[in-house]
């Protein structure tokens, strides 16, 4: 079980379409007011492709774009919350107990 707040990091460093995918595991909705929060550093978001295009929770498209207009290069001391304090509903987490997170 995660405590009252929990971090993962994820990165990509492929130069076309990068993406990252993280796993909370050993997951259980404990209350109905779990949250999501996702900030996103400005390393590369100054251009006009360059933004998050969609963030997944599990199969399911919960937003995007993001960073379009206001995106920054080499700023990494920066970062821009694109997802804050999204309720989680129960079928966010597998049966197995994984919340999965994809940034694109």
């Amino acid at each position: 079980a995660l405590s009252d707040h929990s971090s993962l990091f994820c990165s990509s460093s492929s130069i076309s379409g990068p993406a990252c995918e993280i796993v909370f595991s050993k997951m259980s909705l404990v209350s109905d007011t779990m949250s999501l929060t996702i900030a996103v550093t400005n390393t590369d978001f100054n251009e006009l492709d360059e933004f998050v295009s969609a963030v997944y929770i599990g199969d399911t498209n919960v937003g995007g774009p993001y960073l379009v207009s206001d995106g920054e290069d080499f700023n990494c001391a920066r970062k821009s919350v694109i997802i804050h304090s999204m309720n989680l509903s129960a079928d966010s987490i597998s049966a197995s107990g994984e919340l999965k997170i994809r940034i694109e």
